[in-house]
């Protein structure tokens, strides 16, 4: 059995396994739906040493129920219903912004410069309408899907330190960025925003295999994260919405005393 939550909700791969010498007929196919009706199973495999009678695989196809006769099976028959077709990388990251540079706009004789802003230093979204201190707009960059995207693609494990560029930094609405300066005072727009600092990375690899329950792809895969358990699930359902979620627990102690 392969038991995880997605979404909140339990998703269960359920597989009974039948070992006699005679095929496997409806009366242990309807036996078996019926269990797993009353069970939290969204999805079941039925195996049997010997194969299915004909009546037995057409409850079990009306039912939505996979079938595996080991007798008939192959070993690559085996792999395509429970595949180990690819992994998933998972990275997690740290980030310790210990910089911050502004670069300014050559303005009416002014040259542009370099600045390093401390962490209450203001900007401004326009002349005297202050956005807030350079600390709030670290946090909010370092937020930004594109940038998370962008450190999540280039990453790396061994990476120790990290610099985010942000090139005529502006709101959505298209307003720039400014400092204040105060000798001349004036507001002066900023041409790009530096952010250095330090960086932990950390990558996970879940080897996948897939299934199908009831008209929904499911893929999973287990791994080892930071010492815990962790447990992948990601569906895809007949209407192509795809759902990922990542379940880390942990991890159980397998030692057990001798005696």
């Amino acid at each position: 059995m392969v038991e995880t939550t997605v979404a909140g909700h339990p998703v269960i791969l359920s597989v009974e396994c039948r070992d006699h010498r005679r095929i496997a007929d409806v009366g242990w196919v309807e036996q078996m739906i019926g269990k797993h009706q009353r069970l939290p199973s969204h999805a079941l495999i039925l195996a049997s040493r010997s194969g299915f009678s004909a009546e037995a695989r057409r409850v079990a196809e009306n039912a939505g129920v996979q079938l595996l006769a080991l007798d008939e099976m192959t070993a690559g028959g085996v792999a395509s219903l429970l595949a180990e077709t690819s992994s998933l990388w998972f990275k997690i990251f740290d980030l310790l912004p210990t910089k911050v540079v502004a670069i300014t706009e050559a303005l009416d004789g002014i040259p542009s410069e370099r600045v390093v802003l401390e962490i209450d230093t203001s900007v401004f979204a326009a002349p005297g309408n202050l956005l807030g201190s350079a600390h709030s707009i670290v946090v909010s960059l370092l937020r930004d899907k594109n940038a998370v995207r962008l450190l999540a693609r280039d990453g790396m494990s061994d990476h120790k330190y990290f610099t985010l560029s942000w090139p005529l930094p502006a709101l959505a609405d298209g307003v720039r960025l400014m400092l204040q300066r105060i000798e001349p005072l004036i507001f002066v727009p900023l041409a790009a925003l530096e952010i250095q600092g330090q960086c932990q990375f950390r990558v996970c690899e879940f080897r996948l295999r897939r299934a199908s329950m009831r008209g929904v792809d499911v893929v999973w895969g287990r791994s080892a994260f930071e010492e815990r358990d962790a447990m992948l699930v990601g569906t895809l359902d007949q209407n192509g919405v795809p759902r990922l979620t990542v379940d880390v627990r942990e991890r159980r102690n397998h030692d057990s005393d001798a005696g």
